[in-house]
């Protein structure tokens, strides 16, 4: 495999982020890491600001961008990264994700993820805390892309969709510890919760952005 990684993640608390860094460090297909600060209210949507992503595009040097998307503790599986990259130049997807483990209360739970299917909009995809970008296609997209406070992973997502293949890779690369505890009853009314307003409000012109573009 030829090819480095640049790596990204949301700040965190240094207990958790320290073993990560160290793990990612210690991998020879990562040439830097950089730890990024989104603004402290999208706390809930690290990553989310349009403004985040364009400048991890101009920090990106590498063929390969691994974007963190939720600040929780996370372990790689042996050979995680490579497995990632390996699938990213084989397929020439825009985007790989992968199935992984979920700590919760002490117990490791399987977590399959689900395959992306063409057309799919739905802005609450889950696609786990880890994804490997090509850059090419993130630069693409930072210089023509649309300012959105707590859409931005979500409109570079749509871009992708348009540009190429998102790839779910069946296997479980990584464990995270679960950060939001809520039962999924819960969590499907954060919709209509009057505080996530601004959000959706940012999330339907990015999906309408998107639908124009394929002249929907």
């Amino acid at each position: 495999m030829k090819g480095k990684i640049d790596c990204f993640l949301p700040k965190m608390s240094e207990d958790i982020l320290q073993p990560f860094l160290n793990q990612l460090n210690d991998n020879l297909l990562v040439e830097q890491v950089v730890v990024t600060n989104d603004s402290e209210r999208n706390i809930h949507y690290p990553i989310a600001s349009t403004e985040s992503l364009q400048k991890i595009a101009e920090q990106a040097i590498n063929d390969y961008v691994l974007l963190v998307l939720r600040p929780t503790r996370i372990v790689m599986g042996q050979n995680a990264l490579q497995r990632l990259f390996y699938t990213a130049q084989v397929t020439g997807a825009a985007m790989v994700y992968a199935d992984h483990y979920v700590e919760v209360d002490g117990e490791r739970r399987s977590y399959p993820v689900i395959d992306y299917q063409l057309g799919s909009v739905r802005d609450d995809f889950d696609f786990g805390s880890i994804v490997l970008l090509r850059k090419d296609l993130l630069c693409e997209w930072a210089q023509t892309a649309r300012q959105y406070t707590y859409a931005g992973f979500y409109d570079l997502r749509l871009f992708l969709s348009r540009r190429s293949s998102l790839f779910h890779l069946n296997e479980y690369l990584y464990t995270e510890w679960q950060i939001d505890c809520r039962k999924s009853g819960e969590k499907q009314f954060d919709y209509v919760n009057p505080l996530l307003k601004e959000v959706q409000i940012d999330m339907e012109r990015a999906v309408t952005a998107h639908l124009e573009q394929l002249h929907a």
